[in-house]
Formats: structure tokens, C-alpha cells, sequence
């Protein structure tokens, strides 16, 4: 421990930009040793690694806000790259079974979030809201209104996100056998330079977007949708570069990863048995919700699994296009569970949160 500390304190101290260096050096070779591997996304795999390892030595830099906007603003002109008119006719043609759906996610969502309260491993408001499946920035916020201590609330968040990208990419390529499909932009490095200045100035809409109170997901969702919009009239392309995709999935890796403090760590460290347990057993269930979809719609064991694990919607799309998916399917389901969380989200915590405390009658 007495090593650990050392070397942490010694990170600290290190000036931010060899701090920098020093995580993106790290981030490539860790990327590179999966590309070998042959894992899906791991271009969003290896920063996460390095941040995680980073942020728990004592790193004292973080990914600037708008700089995450910025990446978010990225994932949504490559959802919209890839996405056509069919997502609003597969939530109007499947809504009762993505309804149900949905319902059982938020169910097993309640289910985890009364469990971690249950056994004392977090405050029972904290683990009510970290239980709530994406939205992870949106629920710390409001966690944070509503009187839970924010930092437990992002811990649990962060380490269920870490977990659903970790595990999703295991099973994507020793279940599913899911290669690398290579990143869904352009071949080249620059592509057509007008049409790239036109989507990077789409996804420079994201962090004005980011300061509004709605739409839930707007630094994704308005870029998402403007992109779509003009590349569907055929106004434009979306230009996606593999160096512009690969700093969105480095910003947003980076972004997760160190989350994970070593500050945090300490002051949770009794509870992280039963948070990572806990994020598998949503992982679980949601995967039994996914069983379901296989059975009742025609999608694939792949897409069913992306379209309902608890992760977050930006890098669960982006791991779709990757595996070669129905990122249609993948994003209705998602973006029907992101409006359901945020509207629904407050009163479901605070639900949780009193099943939690009461005690048995004697």
C-alpha cells in the first residue's frame, strides 16, 4: 500500500501535459494489444483501461467538459451515419414488446438498487440512483438535488458502465464471435474536406447543447438528429475520418476511466464487492429481457444484448456499429429507456430508497 501511495503521490505531482503523454502512450498500446485480440471497440476498450489505471495512481487530470460534449457530439453524427428513417417505424411496429421490455429493465434496475441498499453496502439513496441504468451524468446531477452524497452515486454509475462495456465486448467476441468491424467512417484520413468541416461543426453544436435543461442526452441526440436529418435529404455526408472517431472514442474512454480516483476507492472501498456484484446481476437480467426480444422479434442475439444492457446510449450505439448490429433497434430501445430513466428515474429512486430503510414489522 505504502508502494501504491508513492507512486501515486509521484503521478500527482507529474505536470499535466507528461500526464497526458503518458495516458495516451498507454491508452495506444493497450488498444493495440486488443486490436490483436481481435476485440470489437477497442478503440473505446483501451482508453477506458488506461484511465481506470491512471485515475487509481493518482492522476490528477481530467477530460475538460467540452471536450466530452465535443466526443458525444462525434458518437451522434456516427449514429446518424448509420442510421435511417426505419428506427421510428421499428418503435411503432415492436412497442409492446419494447415496452415490456423496458419495463423489465427498470424493474431489475429497482431490484439491484434495493439489494446494495439492503445490505448496507451503499446509503440507500445512493445506491437507488446508481442503480438507474444510463444517464449516468444526468442521475449524479440529480442525485445531487435530491441530497445523495453525488460521489458514491457516480461510483456506482461509472463502475456498472465499465462493467457493461467490459463484459459486452468479452461476449461479443467469444459468444457471438463478433471481430472487429472497424470503425464505421470514412477509409481515409481526411475524406472530403468540405463535408468534414460541415460534421465537425455538427458536432461542435454538442457543447452548446450540453448547457440546455432538455432535450435528456442533447450533446448526442441534436447533433444525432440534425446529421441525419441533412444526410438523409441529401444536403450533405457525414464525413467520419478514422482519426475524428478515434479521438471521440479515446475522449469518452478517457472520460470514464478516470472516474475511478483513488480518493473514491478509498472511501468505497468495503462496498466495491457488492457494486460490482450488483452490476453484474443488472448485466444478468438485462440479458434475460435481451432472451426475450430474440424470442418475440426477429433480431439477433447481439443486437437484443446491445439494446438492453445498462450501459450508456452513446457507447453502446457506437459498440453496435461496431459488432455490425441493428443500430436502429439498438437505439430505439435505448433512447425509449433514456426518456423513461429521466422522467421517470426521481420518483423510481425515491421508491427504491424507501423500500430499502423500512424494516419488517416485527
Amino acid at each position: 500500500m505504502s508502494f501504491l501511495s508513492a507512486a501515486a503521490r509521484r503521478i500527482a505531482r507529474t505536470a499535466p501535459p507528461i500526464q497526458w503523454l503518458g495516458l495516451i502512450v498507454l491508452a495506444i498500446a493497450i488498444t493495440a494489444l486488443l486490436d490483436l485480440a481481435r476485440f470489437p471497440s477497442s478503440l473505446l476498450l483501451g482508453p477506458l483501461i488506461a484511465g481506470v489505471i491512471f485515475g487509481v495512481s493518482g492522476a490528477s487530470i481530467r477530460v475538460p467538459k467540452d471536450g466530452f460534449l465535443f466526443a458525444q457530439g462525434v458518437a451522434g453524427c456516427l449514429i446518424g451515419h448509420a442510421l435511417t428513417p426505419s428506427i421510428l417505424t421499428e418503435i411503432l411496429a415492436d412497442g409492446p414488446v419494447l415496452v415490456a421490455s423496458l419495463i423489465a429493465t427498470l424493474t431489475a434496475a429497482a431490484i439491484v438498487g434495493w439489494g446494495v441498499g439492503r445490505v448496507k453496502a451503499l446509503p440507500a439513496d445512493a445506491a437507488a440512483w446508481g442503480a438507474m441504468p444510463g444517464m449516468a451524468g444526468a442521475m449524479v446531477a440529480l442525485s445531487q438535488d435530491y441530497g445523495a452524497d453525488s460521489r458514491l452515486v457516480a461510483f456506482m454509475q461509472y463502475v456498472r458502465l465499465a462493467c457493461v462495456i467490459l463484459t459486452t465486448a468479452v461476449i461479443a467476441r467469444f459468444l457471438f464471435g463478433v471481430t472487429p468491424a472497424g470503425p464505421a467512417g470514412e477509409a481515409t484520413l481526411i475524406g472530403d474536406g468540405r463535408m468534414l468541416a460541415a460534421t465537425i461543426a455538427i458536432a461542435l453544436i454538442a457543447p452548446f447543447a450540453g448547457r440546455l435543461p432538455w432535450p435528456p442526452a442533447g450533446p448526442m441526440l441534436i447533433p444525432l438528429v440534425i446529421g441525419a436529418l441533412l444526410q438523409g435529404s441529401g444536403v450533405m455526408t457525414l464525413t467520419l475520418p478514422h482519426w475524428l472517431l478515434g479521438l471521440a472514442y479515446a475522449l469518452i474512454g478517457f472520460q470514464v476511466g478516470l472516474r475511478f480516483t483513488r480518493t473514491i476507492i478509498l472511501v468505497v472501498v468495503r462496498s466495491i464487492p457488492a457494486v460490482i456484484a450488483g452490476s453484474f446481476a443488472l448485466i444478468i437480467l438485462c440479458a434475460v429481457s435481451a432472451l426475450l426480444l430474440v424470442l418475440f422479434l426477429d433480431v439477433s442475439p447481439v443486437t437484443a444484448f446491445l439494446a438492453t444492457a445498462p450501459g450508456s446510449i452513446e457507447s453502446m450505439a457506437l459498440m453496435a456499429i461496431d459488432a455490425k448490429a441493428d443500430v436502429s433497434f439498438v437505439l430505439a430501445l435505448q433512447t425509449l429507456r433514456l426518456f423513461a430513466v429521466v422522467l421517470a428515474g426521481p420518483w423510481l429512486a425515491r421508491t427504491i430508497c424507501r423500500l430499502a430503510v423500512e424494516r419488517p414489522a416485527p
